[in-house]
């Protein structure tokens, strides 16, 4: 179940900052499997306890992913309109 190529994605995207739904829907494996692999690979904690002035990257990530949601929310909504034309 777990390739390489997988767990390199997974490190890749856990570092982006992506919560562990969007990476499951990514490497199209069950959010269970990414959430105990993530621990497994004792990948950094994120969010609870995280202040996030302390780290400036994140905060670029964090601000980067808002924009990648927002663009995903308009394209989905987009879709609809056009559907329904």
């Amino acid at each position: 179940m777990w390739s390489e190529e997988k767990t390199e994605e997974l490190k890749r995207l856990w570092l982006d900052d992506l919560s562990i739904r969007e990476i499951a829907r990514i490497i199209e494996l069950p959010y269970e499997s990414v959430r105990f692999k993530a621990r497994k690979l004792q990948l950094p904690i994120r969010g609870v306890g995280r202040h996030p002035d302390h780290d400036s990257t994140s905060k670029r990530v964090r601000e980067k992913t808002k924009a990648q949601r927002i663009t995903t929310q308009f394209l989905k909504l987009l879709a609809a309109e056009v559907r329904n034309v």
